[in-house]
């Protein structure tokens, strides 16, 4: 770290939020394989499984 600064890990959770979340009424389902897809072929149409480095826009 620069200036002689230590790095901490901070834990990660989310249990706060997914409670704040339940009470004001989003509930949300296990993905399932139907999801897994869609999601796969939308981030694959993105170029996120490109071997080749993309030039930035």
């Amino acid at each position: 770290m620069p200036h002689g600064q230590e790095a901490v890990t901070i834990e990660r959770n989310n249990r706060y939020t997914s409670a704040v979340l339940l009470r004001a009424g989003f509930h949300w389902s296990a993905p399932d394989s139907a999801y897994v897809n869609r999601m796969l072929a939308a981030i694959s149409q993105l170029g996120f499984f490109d071997d080749s480095p993309q030039p930035e826009a």
